[in-house]
């Protein structure tokens, strides 16, 4: 009875050990498969640089598309080289590069007597301004995602100006008719005045008329090639090179101690000399000096004898 008691015991723990056994292990596959999911993920959708408000098209839409990324690199030079040549193959340019090196700090360790080591910390900037053909920015955006080690911001905008291309066509339609109207009364009989005053409102007609396409043909630069501001910079780098030790070089050259000393008196007597010098420059100052001093004396002198 007792062995029986015993085998239902035992039976009975396996199942329980196994039943818990068996969701461990599918929840350490379920957290391993999220975590691998996760990281993929991670590393898939970490530099999202396209978005649909680069690439979206409708017929009857006219957008003017812009962006502006800041982004880490490794090697900003190289990093811009690279662009401006991607950008190149599709057909745009570079409107603007200022590529500039900020030193942070510079201290200079002595080696031996004649040599030492600078060290330098700086860091590579650089800002740019692009021009992407339109139908283009998607994958040049794409195209920057390769280079990028950490992004800061990615900012895109489609700007619709459908309705601002058909004002200024309207506007100039408007204009063209005006002027046209103008023109017209020019050739009619009337005073010179009255032909004056028509002659400058035609001018100001066509002066509206001029800035009117100059907007138009802008609006339609800015379609047809989208603004992309860029910013580019990289860790801190160490630029060691070696140098001359110039403090040991001062200290070879400074002249010995009786030699300085020697130099001392001789410019201490030329200072003496000077002021010798300068104060004989002061003679007359000192000769109406005693002959004021011998006036005053002798006046005294009268002027006690008279009171005796």
């Amino acid at each position: 009875m007792n062995k029986s008691k015993s085998f239902i015991v035992i039976l009975i723990s396996a199942i329980v050990l196994n039943s818990c056994q068996h969701p461990t292990d599918e929840m350490a596959e379920s957290v391993a498969e999220y975590t691998e999911s996760d990281t993929a993920l991670a590393v898939d959708s970490g530099i999202p640089m396209n978005s649909t408000a680069a690439d979206y098209q409708h017929p009857d839409k006219k957008f003017i598309r812009t962006a502006s990324v800041s982004m880490e690199v490794n090697n900003v030079y190289k990093t811009t080289t690279r662009i401006e040549n991607q950008l190149g193959q599709l057909g745009g340019f570079v409107a603007e590069s200022n590529l500039n090196t900020h030193v942070i700090s510079t201290e200079t360790f002595p080696l031996d007597s004649d040599s030492a080591v600078e060290v330098r910390k700086y860091v590579v900037r650089n800002e740019m301004s692009l021009r992407v053909p339109e139908t283009e920015l998607s994958k040049f955006l794409i195209l920057l995602g390769d280079e990028i080690q950490f992004l800061d911001y990615r900012n895109i905008e489609a700007d619709d100006v459908t309705l601002k291309l058909l004002l200024s066509q309207n506007e100039q339609q408007r204009m063209n008719s005006t002027a046209g109207k103008l023109n017209e009364l020019t050739k009619e009989n009337g005073k010179i005045s009255e032909k004056q005053n028509a002659i400058s409102a035609i001018d100001q007609q066509q002066h509206g008329l001029n800035q009117e396409k100059i907007n138009q043909l802008s609006t339609e630069d800015q379609i047809a090639f989208s603004t992309v501001r860029l910013k580019i910079s990289e860790k801190i780098k160490v630029a060691e090179t070696t140098v001359i030790n110039t403090k040991s070089f001062n200290d070879k050259y400074r002249p010995a101690f009786w030699q300085s000393a020697s130099h001392s008196l001789i410019n201490g007597f030329r200072l003496f000399q000077t002021i010798l010098i300068g104060l004989l420059y002061l003679w007359p100052v000192f000769l109406l000096g005693s002959l004021g001093w011998m006036f005053y004396r002798h006046h005294r002198r009268n002027k006690k004898s008279a009171s005796v």
